[in-house]
């Protein structure tokens, strides 16, 4: 019998953790859960353990466009292993029509690309998913908004 109740708690625990992974699985969305013409900040977090940090669309200035590897939630912590960038090489600086965060700076015909990372490092934020079920987790104090549950929807 008392085996059996540890068994039982053992599952429990497992599919509340389960239930919580995939809860996180979409794209969140910093400050705000309003998608205009652009994304701001965002992180998508896939099924298989994948994230995917996403640099603010209205920035045209910066050549990192994405940060992305593998993600652990353990406790009020999650854990960020980074194994490539997705960055843009070459191209032009120039003045756009459209104005960004940079007022209407951008890098005009630069080409995208995968860059590994020369040394896999993990690094860590708070996190917290208090609000998880309103749509609303923190990572290092900033609020994430869920504007998809597909993160292939970026």
């Amino acid at each position: 019998m008392k085996k059996l109740r540890v068994i039982l708690i053992i599952s429990i625990l497992f599919v509340i953790v389960k239930s919580n992974s995939q809860t996180l699985v979409g794209i969140w969305q910093k400050d705000t859960s309003e998608v205009n013409s652009a994304y701001t900040d965002t992180y998508q977090f896939f099924s298989d353990s994948s994230f995917k940090f996403n640099v603010s669309q209205y920035d045209h200035l910066n050549r990192i466009r994405s940060i992305c590897g593998k993600y652990k939630v353990i406790n009020d912590s999650i854990y960020f292993t980074i194994e490539y960038t997705i960055e843009i090489l070459g191209g032009n600086i120039e003045r756009s029509h459209i104005t960004s965060i940079n007022d209407s700076w951008e890098i005009e015909n630069g080409k995208i690309e995968k860059i590994p990372v020369s040394a896999i490092i993990t690094e860590v934020a708070l996190f917290s998913t208090q609000k998880i079920d309103t749509g609303i987790i923190l990572i290092d104090l900033f609020k994430y908004y869920k504007v998809d549950s597909n993160p292939n929807n970026f």
